[in-house]
């Protein structure tokens, strides 16, 4: 990729999770702008070659740079409701909190996503929540907001299927254990979350359902009864 961008080449990062722009500007050596964005859509694979997409929105890190409006136009224009952030850093640890929630809970009660929202799930949601907040506080990022709440009244109506539990449905796992390396560098315990992540998702060596099964046993004593 670096032996064909242009210098007004833009190379937009929009995986989950943290850093991923980093590598990529490693990559190109100040070839061309690289930006940092962070997706919210919900989408249900339903067959090869046929996604079912739901609504959301994108947001483009500013970055001091003009080019992020274009980019946000774009996307906009092409159905994607492009925003231009201040603070993309904030807008990625929000996806990620609601990711490390909804996505190993909802796997392991096996509901969609809007059954996060029952409230006899929330003293599980919030020792979830606790964790990812002390590992974003390493990361000079902080929050106000009720999330337990957040996370009902934004995905409480929502009909997807977690894309964690698409891919146990599947048989097929492959997530990054970032957060858990990221919280341990920084001494940043995380004992509730990462069964749920680890468990929901094996290795390419079809190991998932011992991994859900070890999940399910490390978290029921919080699940409701």
């Amino acid at each position: 990729m670096p032996t064909v961008v242009q210098p007004d080449t833009i190379v937009l990062c929009v995986q989950n999770g943290l850093g991923s722009e980093t590598v990529v500007k490693d990559v190109m050596a100040g070839r061309c702008l690289v930006l940092r964005a962070i997706t919210q859509f919900g989408a249900i694979f339903s067959e090869p070659g046929v996604v079912d997409l739901k609504g959301g929105r994108t947001h483009a890190d500013r970055g001091g740079h003009s080019a992020a409006r274009r980019v946000a136009d774009l996307l906009t224009a092409s159905g994607l409701d492009g925003r231009v952030s201040p603070a993309i850093n904030t807008e990625i640890w929000r996806k990620l909190i609601f990711n490390c929630v909804i996505n190993p809970i909802t796997s392991i009660v096996g509901s969609e996503v809007g059954g996060i929202a029952d409230p006899r799930l929330d003293p599980l949601k919030r020792l979830v929540i606790d964790e990812c907040l002390r590992v974003a506080a390493t990361d000079g990022v902080s929050f106000q907001e009720d999330f337990v709440r957040a996370i009902a009244e934004t995905f409480g109506a929502s009909r997807n299927i977690a894309s964690m539990r698409q891919d146990l449905q599947r048989g097929a796992a492959d997530r990054d254990r970032l957060h858990e390396r990221r919280g341990r560098r920084a001494g940043a315990t995380a004992p509730h979350r990462l069964p749920g992540e680890c468990g929901a998702h094996g290795d390419h060596q079809g190991h998932g359902a011992s991994k859900a099964s070890m999940a399910r046993r490390g978290m029921r004593r919080h699940l409701p009864r």
